[in-house]
């Protein structure tokens, strides 16, 4: 499978995969009724009798159902985004298609997470940028520890006022994504 990187003018680095399997990708005539079988979430690949359904491709008896090759649906993808009013792009943004590999996928939440902001692209693959990621969850914890003493201030619950103000949550301990991700203070709801 592949991926899109490339940091746009605004400073935000962007990724992004081609959905192969998506329903309006034209098929071949045998295969336009098919109805392939899910893929479950975390899974790369699942067979069903004759059909398997990869990030990549259906396949039927080892045969894809798809019109165009996977070389010419990554092209138009990479068309779309340069043709895309919303992503910022300049002559000279440079889209790197890169594997899978190359994306972080070390920590639990994956391609949907608050650490995606930190990802970073250092020249061959995309990796987390710690310091930031850290400073990214720390913004979390203060943002919902104060919606959460607010809501105890709007109730006159002093005693959980209190309780709330004593939370702490030292980041500085994280060395890894994982661990940031996953880590959240006892008594403080995650979102």
């Amino acid at each position: 499978m592949h991926w899109f990187v490339f940091t746009g003018t605004d400073g935000v680095l962007y990724v992004g995969r081609p959905q192969y399997n998506e329903p309006v990708r034209p098929r071949k005539p045998q295969f336009v009724d098919l109805v392939p079988p899910i893929l479950p979430t975390g899974q790369q690949t699942v067979t069903v009798d004759d059909v398997t359904v990869t990030l990549d491709d259906t396949l039927v008896r080892k045969e894809s159902i798809y019109l165009d090759t996977k070389e010419e649906r990554l092209q138009r993808f990479v068309n779309k985004i340069i043709l895309d009013p919303a992503i910022p792009l300049t002559s000279t943004t440079v889209v790197h298609i890169v594997d899978a590999t190359d994306v972080p996928g070390d920590h639990p939440c994956k391609f949907r997470c608050l650490l995606k902001n930190a990802w970073e692209w250092d020249g061959t693959m995309v990796s987390v940028n710690m310091p930031k990621a850290r400073i990214l969850r720390d913004e979390e914890f203060k943002r919902i520890k104060v919606r959460e003493i607010l809501k105890a201030q709007a109730l006159a619950d002093d005693a959980e006022v209190a309780r709330l103000k004593a939370i702490t949550f030292d980041v500085s301990r994280f060395t890894n994504p994982g661990a940031l991700e996953m880590a959240w203070p006892d008594g403080l709801p995650k979102s």
